[in-house]
This record gives structure tokens, C-alpha cells and sequence, in this order.
């Protein structure tokens, strides 16, 4: 069993997480990849992006109209693309409901007692 050593952690405040905001940074401090890999959501999206991808390249050879498989993936395009923003729009309005109910006076409780890693979810995963 391993113990935790308090001395042995960075000081992950709000002054860590303001100057490491980027994606890779994210990554590189959690273990996201490993999610990537080894999830069974992930290797479902592998098989059914596959199964897709043949289903349209025997479309693509088996229609002598370009044309009309054109029109095909245009109207398919533009169904994938609603449904992007459409999830984005989702996201950031869940984070706005998040970020809007921490006011300054939490801000600095949760930063004097170094619990923005905690809020993040790093703490579970950094330290094990």
C-alpha cells in the first residue's frame, strides 16, 4: 500500500493551473490517454468508424453516379456538423452553470487550501 507524502506534490494552486491552461498540458498531467486506448466506448467508436468507412468505400465503388454519392455525404456533412455544434453548445453552457456558481470568496478558499487540483480531478489521478 503506498502512502501519500504531502512534501513530495508540487503546489498545484490557481497559479499552476493559470499558467498550464493549455490542452497538451491536460493531457500530459493526467491520464486521459490511457482512456483513449483501453475504454470500451473507444474500441466501440474504432468498430463502427470502420464498419463506416467500408460501408463508404464499397458505396463509393459501387456507384457509377458521383453525383449522387456527393449528395450523399454533403447531406451527411451537415448532419455531423449540427450535431458538433450543437454538443458544444452543451459543454459550454454546462461550464458557464459551473464557472457561475464559484464567486471570488470560494475562488480564494479553495486556492488558500490548494483544492483547485482536488476540483480538477488531479489529485486522484496524479498521485497514485
Amino acid at each position: 500500500m503506498m502512502t501519500e507524502n504531502n512534501h513530495d506534490k508540487p503546489n498545484l494552486d490557481l497559479d499552476y493551473f493559470t499558467k498550464h491552461d493549455r490542452f497538451f498540458d491536460f493531457f500530459k498531467n493526467t491520464d486521459v490517454r490511457k482512456d483513449i486506448y483501453s475504454s470500451k466506448e473507444s474500441a466501440i467508436s474504432i468498430v463502427l468508424d470502420m464498419i463506416f468507412l467500408v460501408i463508404l468505400i464499397v458505396a463509393m465503388l459501387k456507384t457509377s453516379d458521383v453525383a449522387i454519392l456527393l449528395n450523399g455525404i454533403k447531406d451527411l456533412l451537415g448532419l455531423v456538423v449540427g450535431g458538433l455544434f450543437g454538443m458544444l453548445g452543451f459543454i459550454i453552457g454546462g461550464l458557464a452553470l459551473v464557472v457561475g456558481t464559484l464567486n471570488v470568496k470560494e475562488v480564494k478558499v479553495i486556492n488558500e487550501k490548494n483544492g483547485f487540483s482536488s476540483l480538477l480531478g488531479f489529485d486522484s489521478i496524479l498521485w497514485v
